[in-house]
């Protein structure tokens, strides 16, 4: 999605902003230049953080990122499928165990548990698993 003002702009507006005269606001100058007070905030910090002079990442960076992510989807999927390899499917997996733990909590009394819960004690009535 392009950006609705172009970068030149962003720059001189900001540049604008930090060199501003006492008594004038960021408000101000935002409504100078018909941008809302937040964009140009939002504008300043970026800057600031592209400069080094507060912590973040970079919109270099943040760029090179994004294409890493990019690249990466790529090859998420092999050409020609929708399928992801069987390598990736952790999802059922996890799923699975947890209805399997699930089972095993609310299991009657007698029939198989996980290790671990030693202490826990099931009601007879509801089949429930209770903690004494």
């Amino acid at each position: 999605m392009p950006k609705p003002y172009p970068e030149e702009f962003r720059e001189d507006v900001v540049r604008v902003a930090r060199n501003r005269g006492p008594g004038v606001t960021v408000e101000q100058v935002a409504a100078d230049f018909g941008v809302h007070a937040m964009t140009l905030w939002k504008w300043m910090r970026r800057a600031d953080i592209d400069d080094g002079t507060k912590p973040g990442t970079t919109s270099q960076e943040s760029a090179e990122l994004r294409e890493g992510v990019e690249l990466q989807g790529k090859f998420r999927h092999p050409p020609g499928t929708d399928e992801l390899p069987t390598a990736r499917r952790g999802g059922d997996n996890a799923a699975q165990g947890a209805v399997s733990l699930a089972r095993d909590l609310n299991s009657p009394v007698g029939s198989r548990r996980p290790s671990g819960i030693h202490t826990a004690a099931t009601t007879k009535s509801t089949g429930i698993l209770a903690m004494p």
